[in-house]
């Protein structure tokens, strides 16, 4: 990220999977000034960054214009083969965070836990879920570091999102596993 880029700041992310998990996650955003709805999004056909026997992890950074955003829902695409099918949040919330012109804005880590039921065809589709969120930044600073060796991570600004503030709708997001809803 260029420092003298004050329009503009880079925001990284990561989504973490229970390790049999597949599709695409996503967080949705919502840049408030211009009114644009943005996409935080993850592919499990990619490798991930880091892996283990229980969990893999998966770095993703976005160039933003800086300003108040706000989450206003997540979800999972994912595909048997033959069929394509969705999950998506169905509350009503927002939570707010800020982007930072010129710099690299963490805005933390989602485990994404999705439970499933079978439907009649076969495909398996969730029928609820949730997001722990916590801060891993400094837990893999080093991973980050090898994945995106252009970024200067010298300065880099805590935006995680504000979960205690005007969130009275349920989020299906927790808190470093306490519910604020």
């Amino acid at each position: 990220m260029n420092k003298s880029d004050s329009i503009n700041g880079m925001v990284l992310f990561s989504i973490s999977l229970p390790k049999q998990s597949n599709g695409n996650y996503y967080i949705d955003i919502f840049h408030i000034e211009s009114r644009k709805k943005e996409k935080l999004l993850i592919r499990t056909t990619e490798v991930p960054n880091l892996k283990n026997s229980e969990m893999k992890i998966y770095y993703g950074a976005k160039v933003l214009p800086k300003g108040e955003y706000k989450i206003y829902g997540f979800g999972k695409i994912f595909n048997d083969g033959t069929v394509e099918s969705g999950y998506s949040s169905r509350g009503n919330f927002a939570i707010p965070f800020t982007v930072f012109g010129g710099d690299v804005n963490y805005v933390g880590d989602y485990f994404g836990v999705f439970k499933r039921v079978t439907n009649g065809g076969g495909l398996k589709v969730p029928t609820e879920a949730y997001f722990i969120v916590s801060n891993r930044y400094q837990e893999d600073k080093e991973i980050i570091r090898e994945k995106f060796t252009g970024l200067d991570l010298n300065h880099v600004v805590d935006a995680m999102p504000d979960f205690t503030g005007n969130n009275s709708s349920y989020s299906g997001m927790y808190l470093k596993g306490i519910n604020v809803p």
